[in-house]
C-alpha cells in the first residue's frame, strides 16, 4: 500500500511533489492526527532506507560495469545505459 493511498483513505491528497518535498509535503498533511502521524513516519522511515539500499545496489552495479571490457565497449553505443549493458 502506498503513503499516498492511505492519505487520500482520509480525504488527504498529497498533490504534485518533488522525491525533495514528498516527505515535508506529508508530514504537512498528518499534522493533529496522531494515527496518521505515526503511519506516515514509519512508511517514509520505509521509502528512506529502501531508498539508501537501491542507491548501493546501483554503485555496485556501476562499478561492476565499469570493470568489464564488453560492457564498456557496448555502453559507447548512442543511447545506452550501464544497466542495459550488463543484462
Amino acid at each position: 500500500m502506498s503513503l499516498r493511498g492511505v492519505l487520500r483513505g482520509f480525504g488527504l491528497q498529497v498533490g504534485r511533489t518533488t522525491p525533495r518535498t514528498f516527505a515535508s509535503r506529508t508530514r504537512e498533511l498528518v499534522t493533529g492526527h496522531p494515527t496518521l502521524t505515526a503511519v506516515a513516519e514509519a512508511l517514509l522511515a520505509a521509502r528512506d532506507v529502501l531508498g539508501e539500499q537501491l542507491r548501493g545496489l546501483e554503485k555496485r552495479l556501476r562499478d561492476q560495469a565499469r570493470q568489464d571490457e564488453r560492457v564498456r565497449l557496448l555502453m559507447t553505443a548512442p543511447r545506452s545505459q550501464w544497466a542495459h549493458s550488463l543484462a
